[in-house]
Order: C-alpha cells, then structure tokens, then sequence
C-alpha cells in the first residue's frame, strides 16, 4: 500500500501473517529512481515473511526530480541526497512503530546503487539495526567522491561537503563499533556505475574487525555483472536475512 510517514511518500508490504514480531526491511532506492521501481523487490521480501517500507528520497519520484543525467547535478545533490535521507529515518522509523507496532529491535536495512549509500549511513547511524544489505553502493563516502568524480579532473570538494562526508561516513563510525553486526555487501564486478572499487576498499579496511566472526561480514563479487540487481543475488538477500534480520 501507499502510505505517508513523517509525511515522505513510502510504499508498505506486508506478508500474510504479520505480527509485533514480524521483522521490518527498510529499502532505499538509487539515483534517478523511485520507490515504484523496486515494487517486484518488495513484493518478493513480503512473501518470505518480512514487512517492507520503502520511502521515496528527496528530488526523487513523489518528492521531485532533478537532471540526473547532468555531472553538475549529481556533484551537488548526490551526497546531500543520502545525508537527507540519513537524516529523515529516525522520524520514519518512529512513526513506522506506531502505525505497525513492530519490534524495533527485528529492523534491517537494504538499497540499490545510491540506495545502498544511504542504507550503509543508516546503518552506521543507527546502532539498533541488526543487519544491512548493500546492493552496488558504497559503504565508504570518503573512498567514492574519489572514486565518482575521476571523470572531473578539475573537481574539488567543498569544505562543507568534507565536513558532511566525515561526519557520515559508514566505514569511520563502524570502525569504532564495539558490537559488529551482520554486513552484506552485493556487487558486480563490471559495475560502471558505482565502481566496485568502492567496496573492495571498505571490505578491506573492516574485514580485521571481523576475525573472531568472519560470518556475520559477507562480500559477494558478482562476474561480469554490471549496476544490476540479480534474482540470485536477491535470493542471498533473503537467504541472510533469515539469519540475522
């Protein structure tokens, strides 16, 4: 159904046998999309059992547009998008436990492309969250401005976008988590979008943290696949969140 929450427009699944303690999967949409492009993704969680709210982002579907095909635009409004987004969960969520009364502590978090951005910042931010799943994002801000502005030589970050991507940036807070929950990270090794580069170099930097629990931090490298989101890689989705969300 649609809904609004913290009036943002979001779409709801809902299985069958809902109850307080159905788990509740958050999924973000990527750059230029909307909640509606992912309704074939939430229709397949609601029928294994998870309650799905998927919000539009801001400049996106419901919410407006922009030229997303124009660098300029994407260099401005990209990062502020996620930190928007980021920003709005806490009100969602509350308003989420009041209209479904679900157990806050049964929540996880998933999203596509700049979706998976946001997914990862969310996570970061919000230590109540038992797992995330990232679908060709970026779970390391500081690493993907490099990575996604090689195409502008002359770029240079402004120092109130530095101060933002510091402030939120998933790897630095997660580095100093005491208590490391389920991470999966979905990616395709030809992606030309969100290179994978991004996430061999997040993987890399918290892979130490994980030695004692090497099966709750998952990277699937996808061969040949491009900036797509597979029915196999889907299936692992659901697959690990039966384990841990």
């Amino acid at each position: 159904m649609k809904t609004l929450l913290n009036n943002i427009p979001c779409l709801v699944f809902s299985p069958c046998n809902e109850d307080k303690n159905t788990s509740t999967v958050f999924f973000y949409h990527g750059w230029s999309s909307c909640k509606e492009n992912h309704i074939f993704t939430g229709e397949i969680l609601s029928k294994f059992g998870y309650r799905v709210i998927m919000p539009d982002s801001i400049h996106h579907g419901e919410r407006g547009s922009l030229d997303y095909n124009d660098f300029e635009i994407g260099k401005e409004y990209f990062f502020k998008t996620i930190f928007k987004s980021i920003d709005e969960f806490k009100d969602i969520f509350e308003e989420v436990q009041q209209k479904f009364n679900i157990d806050g502590n049964s929540v996880a978090v998933m999203g596509h492309s700049m979706g998976g951005f946001i997914a990862s910042g969310i996570f970061a931010n919000y230590k109540s969250i038992k797992t995330m799943v990232c679908f060709n994002g970026g779970t390391s801000y500081n690493m993907a401005v490099g990575e996604l502005t090689k195409a502008d030589k002359n770029f240079r970050i402004s120092e109130e976008d530095d101060y933002m991507i510091k402030k939120y940036d998933p790897l630095t807070k997660l580095m100093r988590e005491d208590n490391l929950r389920p991470i999966f990270i979905l990616h395709g090794e030809a992606d030309e979008i969100v290179p994978i580069s991004i996430q061999n170099y997040f993987y890399n930097k918290i892979i130490p943290l994980y030695k004692k629990t090497p099966e709750i931090l998952k990277f699937d490298k996808i061969a040949r696949l491009n900036h797509y989101v597979t029915v196999g890689m889907l299936k692992s989705a659901i697959e690990w969140l039966d384990l841990y969300a």
